[in-house]
């Protein structure tokens, strides 16, 4: 068998199913959200940090202007 009919047989063989690609989307929104809550989780517990004390934030190698800036950011923003 030539190499060119293998490749041919291999790439009819195994279409992408249709639901593969209809949830594609539906995948893709998901790990949107679960990225924003864990940036939400993340600036929520940088807020606590900060609110028992300052040396909290520069124990985990921060500094204070970066945590604020990091606490005022939307969600959606990286």
């Amino acid at each position: 068998m030539a190499l060119t009919e293998s490749r041919t047989r291999n790439r009819w063989a195994c279409p992408t199913p249709l639901f593969l690609v209809l949830v594609s989307p539906i995948a893709r929104a998901r790990r949107l959200r679960a990225e924003w809550l864990r940036r939400r989780i993340y600036r929520s517990d940088l807020n606590r940090l900060l609110g028992v004390g300052e040396y909290m934030i520069t124990d985990i190698g921060l500094t204070l202007d970066d945590a604020r800036r990091e606490i005022q950011k939307p969600v959606w923003r990286r």
